[in-house]
């Protein structure tokens, strides 16, 4: 039984081009440390763009969200004094939280 001959495989794409161009051959290296957080948040930016980009309702409910949060809940505990704040506003006790929540959980 003959055998086929084994190709060598370049370890680096510059062998095959000198500008580096072939990166079908040869993967990219990984990002490593601080480079991974703005590539990962970059990669969820553009997913949430083109899910907001196909379908517009969404947007809406986004943003009707908080304000009903804020209505509903500000409103509520407002009335009944059921949480003290120290003489703070309830709403303005409760909008960071809810700003950060509509940001943190799209």
């Amino acid at each position: 039984m003959s055998e086929a001959p084994v190709v060598q495989r370049p370890v680096s794409a510059e062998r095959i081009h000198p500008g580096g161009l072939d990166l079908l051959v040869v993967p990219p290296r990984a990002r490593t440390g601080w480079r991974v957080l703005p590539a990962r948040v970059g990669a969820m930016c553009a997913v949430e763009l083109q899910k907001l980009r196909h379908d517009r309702t969404e947007l809406y409910t986004r943003a009707v969200q908080p304000a009903l949060w804020l209505l509903i809940f500000g409103e509520t505990f407002t009335r009944i004094k059921a949480i003290p704040t120290g003489g703070i506003p309830y709403l303005d006790y409760l909008a960071p939280g809810i700003i950060a929540q509509s940001a943190m959980f799209i």
